[in-house]
């Protein structure tokens, strides 16, 4: 499929649509977190919803929110905010603003704005990869995402190549297939290879696809890709006994595999398979594609309402976030089944909204020790809830899921 289709219809789209009012209230009501100017939980991600939501409303309030919030976002930045990771820092806030400027949300010259952050993200990158912290979320390649869509040639070709040859020079390598060593667990030190979209191997795979994408350094990325899928195919289990297919996380000591809830962005068969379709078809390798679709049409035995899958509404590993990887994946495929899916979990999504005290009805589950709480954020929040739910009702390509590393 080469056009992006709502795939909502009927009730459901008219649900949706409500839905989507009632979040675009609440946070035409708030800031979110005033001492928080990031991508995936503060008011940056806030920004990106109603930069979207603004064109299919059509209400230019909308569009001056968006500019407010980034206003108050860039006076935090000029105050000395200075964290530079892609989920809470100066990558992600200037990916934002790129983005929403030259998607024409915006008029302004992101160029002047973000030439005063470039040496300071291009420094933080640098050490990142020499601490061997490629994380996506909080380290090096969250950077190159941000370079990566800078789109200054005389600034981020170099930037790129030094993070290519940085992931060269530390994989471990064997018998053809490259991983790299990372901390799976901050309490005991354990060292192992993190295969998820969030934090380890597949988003090292959708990374490179996206730079294929812009043409950027083919034979080496095809190369790196390779090598990485590799690595990832051989950890699958037969989409006949999965889901879950993939684990997320391998203890480097012991080789135990921890296998997480399939139906995720962050950790399970959704990224890592989205991923490996992204690789597949920028390489156009039909193995992989295969084996990416067999794994994706496997998750879709984990039905809505059967105690199987997301118990919370967000992004990062909820019901919105396992729609928008089946309609993003339904787009790119046309196979129904994923349509059927998305759909699926959209209804599940609108049900979860249920706490008198959440944000339209919302709250997403943290940890043992906070529990339930209500978030206006882009990852764990309404503002990403709604972004998904607007991609289901709108024809137009929801290219902020270039956060997700989906795009």
């Amino acid at each position: 499929m080469s056009k992006w289709q709502a795939i909502a219809t009927g009730e459901l789209s008219v649900k949706l649509k409500e839905k989507l009012a009632e979040i675009a209230a609440v946070l035409r009501s708030t800031n979110g977190p005033a001492d928080n100017p990031g991508l995936m939980g503060g008011m940056t991600g806030i920004a990106l919803f109603f930069a979207h939501y603004s064109r299919f409303s059509g209400d230019e309030a909308d569009a001056d929110r968006c500019f407010e919030l980034f206003s108050q976002v860039f006076d935090l930045v000029n105050s000395g905010y200075d964290l530079h990771s892609f989920a809470i820092g100066l990558a992600g806030i200037g990916w934002a603003f790129r983005h929403v400027v030259y998607s024409g949300f915006l008029e302004a010259d992101a160029d002047e704005l973000l030439a005063e952050i470039d040496p300071h993200l291009e420094q933080m990158m640098i050490a990142d990869m020499k601490n061997g912290e490629y994380d996506f979320l909080h380290g090096a390649l969250g950077a190159g995402v941000y370079f990566l869509h800078r789109r200054r040639r005389d600034l981020f070709s170099a930037c790129l190549d030094r993070l290519l040859e940085e992931l060269e020079a530390r994989a471990e390598t064997e018998n053809g297939e490259w991983k790299w060593p990372v901390t799976i667990d901050s309490d005991s030190g354990q060292r192992g290879y993190d295969l998820s979209l969030s934090h380890g191997s597949a988003s090292i795979i959708s990374f490179l696809a996206s730079l294929r994408g812009y043409g950027i350094a083919s034979d080496n990325t095809a190369r790196l890709m390779e090598h990485a899928a590799a690595y990832l195919l051989n950890q699958a289990r037969d989409p006949a006994v999965g889901p879950p297919c993939f684990p997320s996380v391998i203890g480097a000591a012991n080789g135990q595999t921890h296998f997480d809830n399939p139906l995720a962005w962050c950790r399970g068969d959704l990224g890592i398979a989205a991923s490996l379709l992204r690789g597949a078809r920028s390489v156009a390798n039909r193995k992989w594609e295969e084996k990416a679709i067999a794994v994706l049409l496997a998750s879709t035995k984990w039905k809505a309402g059967k105690g199987q899958g997301p118990d919370s509404a967000q992004i990062c590993h909820g019901t919105a976030g396992a729609a928008h990887i089946y309609n993003r994946i339904y787009q790119a495929t046309g196979i129904d089944t994923f349509r059927e899916s998305a759909c699926d979990w959209l209804e599940q999504t609108l049900a979860l909204a249920v706490f008198p005290d959440g944000y339209a009805g919302f709250k997403s589950f943290h940890s043992r020790t906070q529990g339930w709480v209500p978030s206006y954020g882009f990852l764990e929040g309404i503002a990403g809830i709604g972004l998904a739910l607007l991609a289901s009702v709108s024809p137009d390509p929801p290219l902020w899921d270039q956060a997700l590393l989906l795009s």
